[in-house]
C-alpha cells in the first residue's frame, strides 16, 4: 500500500503550469515504470478522481483535488486574517501581495491578491513560484527552516545571471535574512522582477518546528 501511495505522489508531482497533461508513456518513460503497471495506476487515480482522463486518452488533474485544497483553505484558521492584511497592503502598494507555505519543497500559495500596477503580477502565475533559493518567500521560510536542522536544497539551478548558486552563498543568504528579518529577490527569479518577503509568526513569536508561512 505505501508503495502506491509513493507511486502516486509521484505522479501528481509530475504535473505543473507548464506541463499539465500527460501520456502513459511519458509517465512510463520519465518514472522508469512498465507501461502495462503505469497505465494501471493513472486508471486507478482516475477512478477516484485524482486524475482526469481525457478524449484523447491523457491525463490531466482531477477536480477532486481542487475540492479538497479548498476544504484545506477554509478550516486553516490563520488564512482569512492573513488574506485581509494582504488585501490592505495590496491597496495601499499598487503591488501583488501573497501568503505561502512549504509544502515539503513547494511552495503553496494560500492567499493572493493582484496589484493594480500594468505588470503585475497576477495569481494563476503564482503556481509558476520559482525555486526556493531564487524567491524572497522561499528564502523566509528556508531561513528559519535551517536554522531547525533541515537541510539546505541540493540543487541551486541558475534562473538569470543573479541567482544565487552555491549552497555557501545561500548559507550566507539566509543568515542576513534571519537578522533582518525580512528577505529580497532581486531579479535572482527573472530579470526585471523583484519581491519582498517576510516571515508570519504566532502570537508568541515562536515558530515550533518551523516557520508556518510567509
Amino acid at each position: 500500500m505505501l508503495g502506491t501511495l509513493e507511486k502516486a505522489q509521484r505522479v501528481l508531482d509530475l504535473y505543473s503550469p507548464a506541463r499539465p497533461e500527460w501520456g502513459v508513456g511519458e509517465v512510463a518513460r520519465e518514472c522508469g515504470w512498465p507501461p502495462s503497471s503505469t497505465h494501471l495506476l493513472l486508471s486507478s487515480l482516475a477512478h477516484t478522481g485524482l486524475l482526469h482522463r481525457t478524449v484523447a486518452g491523457r491525463y490531466r488533474l482531477g477536480f477532486k483535488l481542487h475540492r479538497l485544497s479548498q476544504i484545506l483553505l477554509h478550516n486553516t484558521p490563520w488564512r482569512e486574517v492573513v488574506a485581509g492584511e494582504l488585501r490592505a497592503l495590496c491597496a495601499q502598494t499598487g503591488e501583488t501581495t501573497y501568503a505561502a507555505a512549504l509544502d515539503g519543497a513547494h511552495l503553496v500559495t494560500v492567499a493572493a491578491f493582484q496589484g493594480a500596477h500594468r505588470h503585475a503580477l497576477a495569481p494563476a502565475q503564482l503556481s509558476e513560484e520559482p525555486p526556493l533559493h531564487a524567491s524572497a518567500t522561499g528564502k523566509v521560510l528556508l531561513a528559519f527552516r535551517t536554522a531547525w536542522g533541515h537541510p539546505l536544497p541540493r540543487r541551486l539551478g541558475r534562473l538569470t545571471p543573479h541567482t544565487i548558486t552555491t549552497r555557501a552563498a545561500l548559507s550566507a543568504e539566509l543568515d542576513e535574512v534571519r537578522a533582518r528579518g525580512v528577505a529580497f529577490s532581486l531579479e535572482e527569479a527573472a530579470l526585471e522582477v523583484c519581491s519582498v518577503a517576510a516571515p508570519v509568526h504566532n502570537h508568541r513569536r515562536a515558530w515550533g518546528s518551523g516557520p508556518p508561512f510567509a
